[in-house]
């Protein structure tokens, strides 16, 4: 979930419901969010509140979507959705528990499109 839209790529905004601690506005979009190593990744089905202050994560709708969760330790590591064509899965997200809290410090971004086009010319 998340209060900031100009993060989203595309808003439905003819999502019906209701949040305990939203304001009766609501959308549904995916976010782009880029990793340490500058990588993007695209998370889908992230509900758009306007009134939240910060961006909460669920890790039932991470399972959900194929993402693997483990909790050891005070660590927290969420596994990218296994892909026919990838035979490891790549850590999506690690971050440790501070103060009961998993914060994890990340940069959404406009998702970019590059398109190429070569001719062949002989």
């Amino acid at each position: 979930m998340t209060g900031c839209r100009k993060a989203l790529a595309s808003l439905d905004e003819g999502v019906r419901g209701s949040m305990r601690f939203g304001d009766g506005d609501l959308g549904i979009s995916t976010v782009t969010i880029a990793r340490k190593n500058q990588e993007h990744r695209v998370l889908v089905k992230v509900f758009y509140i306007p009134s939240l202050k910060y961006n909460i994560l669920s890790l039932g709708q991470l399972k959900e979507g194929g993402c693997t969760v483990k909790i050891d330790n005070g660590l927290i590591t969420v596994l990218e959705r296994c892909q026919a064509r990838v035979t490891k899965r790549g850590v999506l997200i690690r971050v440790e528990r501070r103060n009961c809290l998993y914060v994890l410090n990340s940069n959404l971004t406009l998702p970019v499109c590059l398109l190429m086009n070569m001719d062949d010319e002989g």
